[in-house]
C-alpha cells in the first residue's frame, strides 16, 4: 500500500513495471506467479532451502516458487569489506550494478534506467564514514537516498537474515502460494515467479515476472505483512481489471472507471490488510507511519457521500453527464477514496457476505457495487460514525441511494459488458 503517487494505481497499465501502492501510500502520509500446486513440502525443498541461506537463487520446485536473495548476499559482501574502511574499485561496483537482480531491478525504473556504475556509487555512499578520506564526487539526492537507505538494511543485516530464514521455509512458501493463488488466475501467473530480495529504498516492484522486494521493507514489516504486501502487488499487477485512467476520459466512462479502479484497490486493500499496515519503529522512514483504521472508513463515508450528493444530476441528464463526469472522478481521487473507499466497500462485503464472495466479485465493477450494495444493507440503522465504540468500522459504511445504485449498474454495465 505503495514514495510517490498512484499514477500507476490509477491507470492499471499492462506494462512490466508495477510499485506497490501501500508503500506510496504510507511514503505520501510522511507515507504468481506464485502458482498454487499439489504436493508441498519434501526433504529436497528442506535442504534446498537450508543451502539457499548461503547460496543466493532458491528454487522451492514442489510449489513452483523462486527465490532469489543473490544481491542481497553481494551487498553484504561488500559492506562488509568497505564497513572496515576499504575503497572498491570501480570495476566491482558496476559489476554489482550488472548482477542479474540489480539489472531487473534497474531496468523495472521507466523514467530513467540508473547505470549500474551509478548504483555501484549507491552503495559506497552507503559506507562513506567508514571509507573516509578522498571524496571528491558531489553527492547527489539519489545518491544520499539510496545511500541511507542501504545502509540501514546493512546495519539490520542480522534481523533481516533471520527473517529471510523463515521466509525460505518451504510450508511457508506452499502456503504463500496458496493463497495466492486464492485471488490470482492460474493462467495470469507467470512460470516461474520469482521473489527477489535487494538493499534499495522503501518499495516493492514486479517486472517481467518478478518481484522485487526492499530487504528494509522486510524488516519493517515482517514476514506475515510482507507475505499480503506481495500478493497485492501480484493482484494489482496481473490480475485486476484494466482499462482507462478515469482522469483522462470523461462523462460516464470517467464514473465507470473510477469504480473500476476503485474495486480493484479495494481488493488489493483487502489481501494486504490496509488499515492493519504497521512498521517496525526503528525504520527511519517507515516507522514514522501511523495509519489510522478509523480515518479509512471515514474516507470511505465520504466517497459514498460524493456519489449520492452528485450522481443524481448525471444520472437525469447526458449533458450534465458529459460536462461534469470528470469532475466527480477527480472528487473521488481527491479525497483519497480510491484507494481506501475502495478498500471500505471490499470490507463490507468480506465482512458481511464472506471473503469467497468478495473473490467472486472482483474481475466485474457492476457485480462489485451489486455485492457491495447487498452488504451494505444488512449494515444496522443508524449508522455509527467511525470509531464508535462497540461497532465495528465497517458497519459505519452506507448503501448507495436506490436512485444512484440503479444508475450506476446500467452505466457498469455498459461500459463493462459481462461474457456469458
Amino acid at each position: 500500500m505503495r514514495t510517490t503517487s498512484h499514477d500507476q494505481t490509477i491507470h492499471n497499465t499492462t506494462g512490466n513495471f508495477f510499485r506497490s501502492p501501500i508503500l506510496s501510500l504510507v511514503l505520501a502520509f510522511s507515507i504468481g506467479s506464485l502458482i498454487l500446486v499439489a504436493g508441498c513440502g519434501g526433504d529436497a525443498n528442506n535442504d534446498q532451502a537450508e543451502r539457499g541461506a548461503k547460496s543466493g537463487p532458491v528454487e522451492q520446485a514442489n510449489c513452483q516458487v523462486n527465490l532469489d536473495v543473490s544481491a542481497w548476499e553481494d551487498f553484504q559482501t561488500l559492506g562488509n569489506r568497505m564497513s572496515t574502511g576499504e575503497r572498491v574499485a570501480a570495476e566491482e561496483l558496476e559489476a554489482f550494478g550488472n548482477q542479474r537482480v540489480v539489472t531487473l531491478w534497474r531496468e523495472s525504473i521507466t523514467d530513467g534506467v540508473p547505470a549500474a556504475l551509478r548504483v555501484g556509487n549507491w552503495v559506497e555512499e552507503a559506507f562513506w564514514d567508514s571509507i573516509g578520506e578522498g571524496r571528491t564526487e558531489k553527492k547527489n539526492s539519489d545518491r544520499a537516498v539510496f545511500g541511507k537507505a542501504m545502509r540501514f538494511s546493512y546495519d539490520y543485516r542480522d534481523e533481516i537474515n533471520l527473517l529471510l530464514e523463515q521466509y525460505r521455509n518451504p510450508i511457508h512458501l506452499c502456503q504463500l502460494a496458496e493463497l495466492t493463488g486464492r485471488w490470482i488466475d492460474k493462467d495470469n501467473l507467470p512460470t516461474p515467479f520469482t521473489i527477489n530480495f535487494i538493499a534499495g529504498k522503501p518499495e516493492l516492484r514486479s517486472h517481467n515476472g518478478n518481484i522485487l522486494v526492499d530487504t528494509s521493507v522486510l524488516f519493517a514489516s515482517g514476514i506475515n505483512q510482507i507475505d499480503g504486501q506481495i500478493i497485492a502487488l501480484i493482484y494489482r499487477d496481473v490480475q485486476s481489471l484494466k482499462g482507462d485512467n478515469p482522469l483522462e476520459t470523461g462523462g460516464a466512462s470517467a464514473v465507470s472507471h473510477t469504480l473500476r479502479v476503485m474495486m480493484n484497490e479495494g481488493v488489493a486493500g483487502w489481501i494486504e490488510k490496509m488499515p492493519e499496515t504497521h512498521f517496525n519503529a526503528k525504520h527511519p522512514r517507515l516507522g514514522k507511519v501511523v495509519i489510522i483504521p478509523e480515518d479509512i472508513f471515514k474516507t470511505g463515508v465520504r466517497a459514498l457521500d460524493i456519489f449520492n450528493t452528485n450522481l443524481p444530476r448525471l444520472l437525469n441528464d447526458e449533458d450534465a453527464m458529459r460536462q461534469s463526469g470528470e469532475t466527480l472522478a477527480r472528487a473521488i481521487v481527491a479525497s483519497g477514496a480510491l484507494t481506501q473507499g475502495g478498500y471500505c466497500m471490499a470490507a463490507v462485503i468480506a465482512h458481511q457476505l464472506g471473503e469467497d464472495r468478495l473473490v467472486q466479485v472482483c474481475q466485474s465493477p457492476a457485480a462489485f457495487v451489486e455485492a457491495y450494495q447487498e452488504a451494505a444493507k444488512l449494515n444496522t440503522l443508524p449508522l455509527p460514525y467511525p470509531g464508535t465504540a462497540g461497532r465495528e468500522l465497517f458497519e459505519s459504511m452506507p448503501t448507495f441511494s436506490d436512485e444512484v445504485y440503479q444508475g450506476l449498474m446500467l452505466v457498469l454495465n455498459q461500459a463493462f459488458p459481462q461474457s456469458d
